[in-house]
């Protein structure tokens, strides 16, 4: 029988697919859209959430999660275009430049509300809830 946490994960994975088309058994996620943006297979997983930084969005904007969770943020625009940061809306963190093809990854341990933006694009703004 499945431990509701796989279940959950599995749940997400299945839906997540159409979304990112396709996984790899090594690699991790690939966003076919993201010209070979790839998430390593090392952020999949209990306590771990992804949010996708493209087309000057951070997708999802609003994540929910455990506290103790890793949240890592993986910016897949194109190779010509701006990097992006992840910065708190209240100097918990602050990613630094991320280019496209990298990430930046950030243990939520408190809970609440934690509002984000990027430093370069304050458009782009998001959150991650903890419960």
């Amino acid at each position: 029988m499945m431990r509701k946490s796989t279940a959950t994960l599995l749940a997400c994975a299945l839906a997540a697919l159409p979304l990112y088309s396709c996984f790899s058994d090594r690699n991790g996620i690939t966003v076919p859209e993201g010209g070979g943006c790839v998430v390593p297979g090392t952020v999949i997983g209990p306590d771990q959430a992804v949010v996708f930084i493209r087309n000057f969005t951070f997708f999802p904007d609003t994540v929910r999660v455990s506290a103790g969770t890793r949240v890592t943020w993986v910016n897949c625009e194109e190779p010509d275009v701006e990097s992006h940061t992840s910065t708190s809306d209240v100097d918990d963190w602050d990613s630094g430049l991320i280019p496209p093809g990298a990430s930046f990854s950030h243990t939520f341990d408190d809970t609440g509300t934690h509002g984000y933006h990027c430093a370069p694009h304050p458009f782009m703004i998001g959150a991650i809830i903890v419960q």
